[in-house]
């Protein structure tokens, strides 16, 4: 009896951490937190789990145009034709948002270009609303449907005529035509081409018949010293890491305490604060001078942080702002195909190195 009882403890105990290390990664997804969604997965997270409302990670980076985190979920096998409890997939919320990257990836990887809402809206139907007449090229040219009607007998080319859209409205009315125009058991096979190469203007086409080369990210780093950690470790595994400085946006969360008109004020806070808490320091916002407790590129380790600061009775406000940083991207490898790229991130996983594939640009 009490071997089983310590079973159940400890079954409810795994359950417990990885309910909540789901919901990280779910954080993580919707906020675009690439390295947040690479720890949770590596620490057995399920790129598939779900909200109560069927959300899933791979559908919130689907919605905010986090590319790279699309590849990383997909590939670790989330489910590309999952749906929402109202019938929304991922290729939907790209579609919509006009994420014409993400759209490309998940249909490269099987998602269904005529998949339906509940209430019969098509994925050329929310692709019409947001207005992206490639995007529109790709779903076509993939198959989709331009003759079906949602349950109020609108079609895609109708919704790109109320949104005032004339040039995806032509081009769904003349798919419309063409596939009207063709006997049932013939399939429009020169009009509606199966690959999203074929779909794209003639300019993009010969941008895409070039030669595409790989990498393997292997991270990137804002500090100094875990950048040359990082370096060792892969030079000890037997890797020629590159390194290349860059300059990027990143979202930081700041832990504010207060803000204040005058700067001898918030400086008189902050030597307060200092005696608690040594990464406090100052910030301009506007007029205001606000005094930060801390600051990261993570959400939840901005949560964890607050409640430690509030042990030492420290109040705080997350505060989300976008600031420019010097980042260095760490890549191992280049590849000529993406098949090539994949079997050495296998490998490396093997001996537990952790990489992300992506294109290489010079």
């Amino acid at each position: 009896m009490r071997a089983i009882l310590v079973t159940i403890l400890i079954t409810m105990f795994v359950n417990s951490a990885t309910a909540g290390l789901n919901e990280v990664l779910i954080k993580a997804a919707e906020h675009g937190e690439i390295y947040s969604v690479k720890a949770t997965i590596d620490n057995g997270a399920d790129v598939n789990t779900r909200r109560n409302d069927g959300m899933t990670p791979l559908m919130y980076s689907s919605m905010g145009g986090y590319l790279e985190i699309v590849r990383i979920l997909i590939t670790f096998g989330a489910n590309v034709n999952a749906k929402t409890i109202h019938g929304v997939t991922p290729l939907m919320y790209s579609s919509l948002g006009g994420h014409l990257g993400i759209v490309r990836a998940l249909i490269a990887k099987g998602a269904d270009v005529n998949a339906m809402t509940n209430d019969g809206k098509t994925v050329l139907m929310l692709a019409s609303t947001g207005a992206s007449l490639d995007i529109v090229k790709i779903l076509l040219g993939n198959g989709a449907d331009a003759t079906v009607e949602n349950k109020d007998g609108i079609t895609a080319q109708v919704i790109a005529s109320i949104k005032g859209h004339k040039q995806i409205e032509e081009l769904l009315k003349e798919a419309e035509k063409k596939a009207k125009s063709l006997p049932s058991s013939v399939k429009p096979v020169e009009d509606a081409p199966s690959t999203a190469l074929q779909a794209l203007p003639a300019d993009d086409k010969k941008q895409e018949q070039k030669r595409v080369f790989y990498t393997l990210l292997a991270g990137e780093s804002v500090d100094r010293t875990k950048l040359d950690i990082l370096v060792k470790k892969l030079k000890a595994s037997g890797l020629s890491p590159v390194v290349r400085e860059g300059k990027k946006t990143r979202d930081v969360y700041r832990l504010v305490t207060e803000c204040f008109n005058e700067k001898n004020t918030a400086r008189k806070r902050l030597a307060n604060l200092i005696r608690k808490e040594k990464q406090a320091f100052i910030v301009k916002d506007g007029d205001q001078q606000c005094v930060v407790a801390a600051s990261g590129f993570s959400f939840q380790s901005a949560l964890i942080e607050q409640n430690m600061l509030a042990k030492k009775d420290i109040r705080t406000e997350i505060v989300k702002a976008q600031v420019p940083l010097v980042v260095w991207e760490v890549t191992v490898g280049r590849y000529n195909g993406s098949q090539f790229a994949e079997v050495e991130l296998k490998r490396l996983a093997e001996r537990g190195i952790n990489v992300v594939l992506m294109p290489w640009n010079k």
